[in-house]
This record gives structure tokens, C-alpha cells and sequence, in this order.
């Protein structure tokens, strides 16, 4: 398993955590008939959906092929700009040595969350649209 699944692995977990966490304290308040109660009930669906995304995200295949030029390297830190020209920072785990920017990257991304689960250096070669995405 990649370092990148696992830390979806670990986000979906703590969801969940967070969910039971949201729970007890919404039995507590609204058993002592505070209407703060209602707020932990709302936060208890919120981290169930986000950890049903995650989960579904992680034992399905589909992904996403996202071709991004770099326009900042800073540590483990990369600051890229997409296709349709805006920029998106990123957090590698283990950063290749000899990216620079200007390079390209082949970004492969979940299918609902859009979260990295794979880096490449891209080959000067565009993808053809029909690879961009897989099922």
C-alpha cells in the first residue's frame, strides 16, 4: 500500500473516530436538553459522509490522470499549476530528487475525492483525453 493510500486509510479512520466522538457528546447534551446537542448531531453526519467518500474512494479503482506543470518546489511542498490554469499546492511524500520547476507531473487522483494517491514525472507525450480517465 502506498504512502498516500495509507494516509486516506488513516483520514477515513479518524473520521469515523470523530463521528463517535460527535455522537457521545450529542447524547450528552441533548440528554441534558442543551441545544448545542443539535450542532454534534450535524457534525456526526458530515464525518460519516467524508469517511463513506474516503472508503468508497479507497476500495474503488477509479481514478483520475491529472497532467500539472510545477511551478514551486519547496521541501516536501509543491506548488503546481493545473490545466485549466489555476494552482493547487501539494504535499509529497516522498519527493523525487530532480524535480524542478517547470517540469511536468502525472498526478493520479481519486475518483471523488480528487485526492493524490500517485505522483509521476510526466514524458513530454499529452495523454489522449479518452486515458484520462478510468473507471
Amino acid at each position: 500500500m502506498s504512502s498516500y493510500r495509507k494516509a486516506l486509510r488513516t483520514q477515513a479512520i479518524l473520521a469515523v473516530f470523530l463521528a463517535c466522538n460527535s455522537g457521545i457528546q450529542a447524547a450528552i447534551q441533548l440528554r441534558e436538553g442543551r441545544g448545542i446537542g443539535w450542532f454534534f448531531v450535524a457534525l456526526i453526519l458530515v464525518f460519516i459522509t467524508l469517511a463513506l467518500l474516503l472508503f468508497i474512494d479507497l476500495a474503488s479503482e477509479g481514478s483520475r490522470l491529472l497532467v500539472v506543470r510545477v511551478l514551486r518546489v519547496n521541501e516536501d511542498r509543491l506548488t503546481v499549476l493545473k490545466p485549466n490554469g489555476r494552482s493547487r499546492a501539494l504535499r509529497i511524500v516522498r519527493l523525487e530528487k530532480g524535480i524542478q520547476p517547470g517540469d511536468e507531473l502525472a498526478l493520479t487522483l481519486t475518483k471523488r475525492t480528487r485526492q493524490v494517491i500517485g505522483v509521476k514525472l510526466h514524458s513530454g507525450a499529452a495523454p489522449h483525453p479518452s486515458t484520462l480517465e478510468s473507471s
